[in-house]
């Protein structure tokens, strides 16, 4: 019995993308979190990990659990990524990728090579889950030219305070609300992630929170009740 976590294989390549043809077809098992119900969409990867530390996140204790053992932080190669698409797209009839990365730009040269490749070669709609850190100007407008469609980020708390001192979420109220609106100006629809009931949080937090949604006005907004587990 070996009590140890388990070794993590650096290289994704060296495995096979999942087999759908055990299901014979697709039909029916299409799974969309917030996507165009009107279409067939399917959830993809195009890679393992996220480098950010967030204090409510099982992340970190994966980043601490794996700190010196090769690469936590993992990506596909792009030309086995975009041909793996083309068959998912092509064999069975997907109309919208749905990249359920923990974090799909982790690496933004990787990142803006993938919307290159995938608005020439696949040219189908597609959502994201991003960082507003890394919501740019030039970041959006690549995503949005690439065929994105809506583009998720974690507010989690509209306090600056409590967010930096017990969520480790950096970031200020105005880099939200630029990325927000870079987005909003290629034509991206937003969906914005968000907690409330947290410990040690106020009623005035949870204000906060509201009110800053309501000053983004995103598409879609999510306010989930912490949980801990």
């Amino acid at each position: 019995i070996l009590k140890s976590h388990r070794t993590l294989t650096d290289d994704l390549n060296k495995f096979p993308f999942p087999d759908y043809s055990i299901y014979g077809s697709l039909d029916g098992l299409a799974i969309s979190l917030f996507g165009p119900q009107e279409k067939f969409i399917l959830p993809v990867m195009t890679g393992r990990g996220c480098p950010y530390k967030c204090t409510y996140c099982a992340n970190t204790a994966l980043l601490d659990m794996y700190k010196g053992e090769g690469s936590y932080i993992r990506k596909y190669n792009i030309d086995a990524l975009i041909n793996e698409l083309k068959i998912l797209r092509d064999k069975y009839n997907v109309e919208y990728f749905e990249f359920w990365d923990e974090l799909f730009m982790v690496n933004i040269k990787y990142s803006l090579a993938f919307f290159e490749r995938y608005g020439a070669e696949i040219g189908l709609p597609f959502s994201i889950n991003a960082r507003v850190e890394k919501m740019d100007d030039n970041f959006c407008r690549m995503a949005r030219a690439a065929g994105c469609y809506y583009i998720w980020f974690g507010i989690e708390s509209g306090s600056e305070r409590y967010r930096t001192d017990k969520l480790g979420r950096k970031m200020k109220n105005e880099d939200i609300l630029r990325a927000a609106e870079n987005a909003k100006r290629h034509g991206i629809r937003r969906l914005t992630f968000n907690i409330v009931g947290m410990p040690f949080e106020s009623l005035h937090d949870a204000e906060e929170t509201l009110a800053l949604n309501q000053l983004i006005a995103p598409e879609i907004f999510c306010f989930f009740t912490y949980v801990p587990l």
